[in-house]
């Protein structure tokens, strides 16, 4: 055998371990509809943290204002699901923003931000570009936003800047990059006038026509922060094609339910090709998010966490143009049956309290043996010096392994010795080496996991345990693979 080679031996053990149960809860993955982009450009706000948490009161407020679009600042995780949340339920079409900073790595930034908003319908993820550059060039700034861009991968990526801001910073002639004029623009000019049409003497970096503007700083709509904007949206909920509010809604308003699971109901809507259900229960005083369920028909079943407490639903319908209006919200109560007879208490656990269950173990560390250069025939036996490295004691009574067809049997370490101090410094090369039984397999007192084991009264001498094949950093084919009952 020719080359240093390095082969990493993984040792099972089989301990005795208190069996514990682990429950696997499956979460639904939220599918959405194609949108097909408007062709009109419609009225929009963005929010950020600072616009704090949102109400369905200010959301429906925005929307009797005309409102149909909202990009929301993904700076605060938490804060941006309660608005992203709020904004859908009340059937907004979405943005979000990611606010690039140049000292830190764009693409982590990207992906923290789609991490945020994956289970929402997003259009679009915004790349903010207006942060100071300090001293970097526009080749460095043209790369960073292109290694934010990478990120999107197949996510619809746009830019957010402003003209004075990117003619400052992205090119030497005061004109501005058009490296990335094929991709959408958000861009902001605080002149109070809602028209896309000012792009024509508002114009930079390259761009024929923008996606959107930002018309106004910061004002306060509904009582919440905002920036005004005008931009072609993703969809137009509600808007001309998209389904009508679904009426005929069961369980209806004020109705006392106590039948599980509960089968919400509304009239077909024509044309529809899905509908979102939306479930909200009320606690202290105010009704709290509960569930929405996605479904191709008029129908959904629904578990009711609580019983003996009031609930809402609503529901409406998509087709190929995009969602359509939220019903009106239908009230019901659940209460928990008082005539159910009790039901038995299942028999025959297996296992049983107390009762001890083998599981295989893998240690943590593996154990790494580093081999020089061997030349040797077959049958022959070489001493050389063998490099054992391994953060945690390893006992063991043999170890072999097969490499290219040829076995390497570790020797010089006699049953439950350590291999550390037993000096592995003989490797004898043989085609089909014996394996002799190895008799009273037990627990290692010096392994700290082993050591809690006998403390709490476990047996040292070990009962069972597994045999594992498996290949560590590379493919490993095994050619022939062969248990033989062993005479005493």
């Amino acid at each position: 055998m020719q080359g240093r080679h390095t082969i990493v031996v993984l040792l099972l053990l089989a301990l005795t371990l208190p069996a514990c149960g682990s429950g696997i809860i499956e979460q639904e993955e939220r599918e959405v509809p194609a949108f097909l982009y408007s062709f009109a450009p419609v009225p929009g706000v963005d929010i950020s943290h600072w616009s704090g948490d949102i109400t369905d009161a200010q959301v429906s407020c925005w929307w009797d204002l005309g409102i149909r679009h909202v990009i929301a600042g993904t700076q605060n995780p938490a804060r941006t699901v309660h608005q992203l949340d709020k904004l859908v339920q009340g059937g907004m079409s979405v943005d979000a923003y990611v606010w690039m900073y140049w000292d830190q790595d764009p693409a982590q930034q990207v992906q923290a931000a789609l991490g945020i908003v994956q289970d929402f319908p997003l259009g679009r993820l915004w790349l903010d570009v207006e942060d100071d550059p300090g001293s970097l060039t526009t080749g460095q700034i043209e790369a960073k936003i292109q290694a934010a861009l990478d990120a999107c991968g197949g996510f619809s990526c746009g830019i957010y800047t402003r003209k004075s801001w990117w003619d400052a910073h992205m090119s030497d002639s005061g004109e501005g990059s058009t490296v990335f004029a094929h991709l959408p623009l958000w861009y902001a000019n605080y002149d109070s006038n809602p028209s896309l049409n000012t792009w024509s003497y508002q114009k930079f970096g390259g761009w024929d026509a923008p996606t959107g503007k930002q018309y106004t700083n910061t004002i306060h709509l509904c009582g919440v922060p905002v920036d005004r904007d005008t931009i072609y949206a993703s969809y137009t909920p509600g808007g001309a094609g998209t389904p009508v509010a679904p009426v005929g809604l069961e369980p209806d308003e004020g109705e006392t339910l106590t039948d599980l699971p509960i089968q919400l109901v509304c009239d077909p809507v024509t044309g529809a090709v899905g509908y979102e259900f939306g479930i909200e229960r009320l606690e202290n005083g105010v009704y709290q998010h509960v569930d929405s369920i996605l479904s191709e028909a008029p129908a959904a079943s629904f578990v009711a966490p609580d019983q003996d407490a009031t609930y809402r639903w609503r529901v409406r319908a998509t087709n190929d143009v995009g969602w359509g209006r939220w019903s009106a919200w239908a009230a019901f109560n659940v209460l928990l049956p008082t005539d159910l007879e009790p039901v038995e208490a299942p028999e025959g656990l297996s296992p049983d309290n107390g009762e001890a269950v083998p599981v295989a173990r893998q240690v943590a560390a593996p154990v790494s043996i580093s081999l020089p250069d061997i030349t040797a025939d077959a049958g022959a036996e070489v001493t050389c010096g063998v490099t054992l490295d391994s953060a945690l004691p390893v006992v063991f009574a043999q170890v072999a392994v097969e490499y290219n067809s040829t076995h390497l049997e570790f020797l010089g370490a006699d049953p439950g010795a350590d291999a550390q101090a037993a000096g592995l410094t003989q490797i004898l090369v043989n085609e089909d080496p014996p394996f002799p039984p190895t008799t009273d397999p037990q627990l290692d007192d010096r392994d700290g996991d082993a050591k809690k084991l006998i403390q709490g009264g476990q047996d040292k001498m070990l009962k069972g345990g597994t045999i594992s094949l498996q290949s560590e950093s590379h493919p490993v084919q095994f050619r022939k693979v062969e248990l033989l009952k062993l005479e005493p």
